[in-house]
């Protein structure tokens, strides 16, 4: 609800689940479903910064799936540009946040993929709206 209201009181804080259109071109060279479900898999190192494959435990590639297993289906919303703001995560700088929904039976949820200048994934997260 936070969320929602900031974006009421300051339009470019609109949460990326409500963003009426991409606010770049910028796409991920691979679906973001698709990377979730290798991670839950166990599958994707190739495409994750090392740092966040060190980080992948069990229980997170459970968490992982939980969310994938909720949602009938996935949709790109977009990504934002965030190069040159000193963000990082896991030692990977982050150039693109990108965003996807699932959805299906409520709660839905929107997953959160930090990427870097190579388009390996170097963080995961998700919230439900």
């Amino acid at each position: 609800m936070a969320m929602s209201i900031a974006g009421i009181v300051e339009p470019r804080l609109v949460p990326p689940h409500l963003w009426p259109a991409a606010p770049s071109s910028a796409k991920p060279p691979e679906a973001i479903d698709q990377l979730l479900r290798d991670v839950a898999a166990g599958s994707a190192s190739a495409r994750l910064a090392p740092g966040l494959a060190g980080f992948i435990s069990p229980d997170m590639r459970e968490r992982v799936a939980r969310r994938l297993k909720g949602a009938t289906a996935w949709t790109f919303v977009g990504c934002d540009d965030v190069d040159g703001r000193g963000m990082s995560r896991l030692g990977t700088q982050i150039t693109r946040i990108c965003y996807a929904k699932g959805l299906g039976p409520a709660p839905n949820s929107l997953a959160t993929v930090l990427y870097g200048a190579d388009w390996r994934a170097a963080g995961i997260e998700f919230y439900s709206f």
